[in-house]
């Protein structure tokens, strides 16, 4: 539609958006090309607050809204990053959940740190999250036209941003 077209175009006019569209290759629909996708999975890395989820969902609305087919293909996740870790003999052990919280608390012999981002990870903790397949946690975001559209809504609307960030929305 044209108003489709001319929201893209004004979102398209972000340098950011450019340059993220330019990396990952298969342009915008209508006329995204899946097959020259550079990457098998693009995944999306945010810290583990509600700032961070509420950039996890923008990022997610920008590519439900440019390029569907990037998520109808299977190829965008998101990387669950912790609130939470500890040291344990020499190696970091992540807490992703609030029941891994309680038991750590519970030993009383682990420090745990709190994450305000994952700027406060150090390099290999970073990787072990992030990189590493056999710890990091992905989430695979798939294709809902019912649920496309209460994110389109949600955007749209401050009251239900805010609520988003204040971990109020009730979808």
């Amino acid at each position: 539609t044209k108003t489709g077209i001319l929201s893209a175009a004004k979102e398209l006019a972000n340098d950011v958006v450019k340059d993220i569209i330019t990396a990952i290759g298969c342009g915008i629909t209508p006329h995204c090309n899946i097959e020259k996708l550079r990457y098998s999975k693009i995944i999306l890395s945010a810290d583990a607050d509600p700032a961070g989820e509420f950039i996890t969902a923008l990022l997610i609305t920008l590519f439900a809204k440019l390029t569907p087919e990037l998520i109808q293909a299977k190829k965008l996740y998101v990387c669950k990053t912790p609130l939470f870790g500890y040291g344990l003999n020499a190696k970091f052990v992540p807490i992703w959940n609030q029941a891994e919280l309680d038991k750590a608390r519970e030993s009383g012999n682990n420090k745990i740190r709190r994450f305000k981002g994952l700027g406060q990870f150090n390099p290999p903790e970073l990787k072990k999250i992030t990189l590493d397949e056999a710890h990091r946690k992905l989430i695979p975001i798939t294709w809902d036209d019912v649920i496309c559209k209460k994110l389109f809504d949600l955007m749209k609307d401050p009251k239900l941003k805010k609520d988003l960030v204040l971990d109020k929305y009730d979808y």
